[in-house]
């Protein structure tokens, strides 16, 4: 089985990190992976993680189908008057089918995966070649981003209508309004194996979020729930730390925020971590402040490692911590720097109870063998559906 996959970027990401979980374990059951990406160059790191699982790497430049109107600087407003130019130019649009077709009449693909919902490239190649289309919707695109999609949103899901489609939460399904398709399935990430189950206890008195720094992820929350849950003496040792990375100026308004609100000594930014297995281990709860996930990798991630999870009560977070237990903060920071105190007074059988009944639903719920295992039996139904 031959798989073309379109992806908007190699830069190493959370939906990467995912793509990467996935077609690793595909790889295991036969499937071929050919992969067509946007960038100028490959990102290396993603690169030395797949070059012995897929076959060939294509350049082909493929837009993104949204306007960012979470900026309104001259930069970001030129940057979608070119965008639509590009939109409404048939020739540019043209050209990026063209050259998707020309790699799937070198590959001759069974399938045209479409890794995330902003580029359109395959949809339409696909099309053209009666070759089958499945997109992988990863992101709400119009919550928590900022962005706007083009044309319309209801023009978008009308495409999908038109594809196959695996979304990684239920709330996807209901947020495009495709509740109820037989073309539609929800297969959540893959995180770990089923092997790599962690439990270390006592746990060192930090919390930690980890998540790449930008405004979306309300780390401003979190600093400044830290900064309250620290007034109470009895957690002076405890300490936050920021794992991820993002722009300087972002970066130095939170180091600002967090001097503002007298906790800048006890907050430490770590910035991106190749491994972020030791510090999940070891910390006492993962915060998860994003308004918005279309997943919530971190959080099933947490799950896997024993490390259990305060989560904005939205989205993807919300729909794993439902499953797994964990503790739901309503989006204030009052409120989060409530249940930290309330997981910092667990004892060791109230903790360790809970993080054990997370763990067993993770590794049914979120394993990369679950992942590949559920992507596989689509892709022999869809192949089987047309032959």
């Amino acid at each position: 089985m031959k798989v073309l996959y379109l992806l908007n970027t190699t830069i190493m990401g959370g939906g990467n990190i995912s793509f990467i979980n996935m077609i690793s374990g595909l790889y295991d059951k036969g499937v071929e992976a050919y992969i067509a990406y946007p960038d100028k160059k490959i990102d290396e790191v993603f690169y030395q993680r797949t070059k012995d699982i897929v076959k060939g790497y294509y350049h082909v430049r493929m837009g993104t189908w949204f306007l960012d109107t979470s900026e309104t600087t001259l930069k970001r407003m030129v940057k979608n008057i070119c965008k639509r130019i590009m939109y409404l130019n048939p020739l540019c649009q043209r050209q990026e089918t063209m050259a998707v077709k020309q790699i799937i009449r070198e590959v001759q693909p069974d399938i045209v995966h479409t890794n995330v919902g902003v580029i359109r490239a395959g949809y339409y190649a696909a099309k053209e070649t009666n070759i089958p289309h499945i997109w992988h919707v990863r992101e709400y695109q119009t919550k928590g981003l900022g962005w706007r999609i083009f044309p319309t949103k209801e023009a978008y899901e009308s495409l999908l209508r038109h594809s196959y489609v695996i979304t990684i939460s239920k709330d996807l399904i209901n947020h495009f309004n495709l509740t109820g398709l037989n073309n539609v399935k929800c297969v959540y990430n893959g995180c770990f194996s089923e092997k790599e189950v962690t439990n270390i206890y006592p746990k060192q008195k930090y919390f930690l979020c980890c998540s790449q720094i930008t405004k979306q992820k309300g780390l401003d929350e979190a600093i400044k729930a830290f900064s309250v849950f620290k007034e109470n003496r009895n957690y002076a040792e405890y300490r936050l730390l920021i794992a991820g990375f993002g722009k300087k100026s972002i970066v130095e308004d939170l180091r600002k925020l967090s001097r503002e609100v007298q906790c800048g000594d006890t907050v430490d930014f770590i910035g991106y971590q190749e491994d972020v297995c030791p510090f999940l281990d070891n910390a006492t709860a993962l915060i998860v402040s994003s308004q918005y996930e279309g997943f919530g990798r971190m959080t099933a991630e947490a799950c896997f490692r024993g490390c259990l999870v305060i989560g904005n009560n939205t989205g993807g977070t919300k729909e794993i911590i439902e499953q797994t237990g964990g503790f739901h903060y309503t989006g204030s920071y009052l409120d989060l720097a409530d249940k930290m105190k309330t997981v910092a007074e667990l004892d060791e059988n109230q903790y360790i109870d809970q993080m054990k009944k997370s763990q067993c639903v993770a590794v049914e719920l979120f394993s990369n063998e679950r992942c590949a295992e559920s992507v596989f039996e689509i892709y022999k139904d869809i192949i089987k559906s047309h032959i």
